[in-house]
């Protein structure tokens, strides 16, 4: 069985196999299931490591200097946050400034 796809002109008409997209929907299911199970992944990654370290513990938890953590927040690698009366930057945002 195939399915016709009329374009605006009817001389352009293209027919493709129905196979084709049954299998074109699998893949694209596939891939949202993937992308919700990677989103699942990263949230519960980012719950287990959101401590919030001061300048001085992110230093020595990224083992670099102080000005090194003060550059990545000008470069926007990472961010202050603000919890509670804490102020620094949390730990999933080290990790992930700390592999580039």
């Amino acid at each position: 069985m195939t399915k016709t796809i009329n374009t605006p002109e009817p001389e352009e008409t293209v027919t493709i196999p129905k196979s084709s997209f049954d299998n074109m929907f699998r893949m694209m299911e596939k891939m949202a299931q993937e992308i919700a199970d990677l989103k699942d992944i990263v949230a519960e990654k980012v719950k287990q490591k959101d401590r919030v370290l001061s300048v001085n513990e992110a230093a020595e938890y990224c083992g670099v200097a102080r000005q090194t953590i003060s550059r990545w927040n000008r470069e926007k690698r990472i961010h202050k946050v603000q919890r509670g009366c804490k102020v620094g930057y949390l730990e999933s945002e080290l990790d992930l400034a700390k592999e580039v």
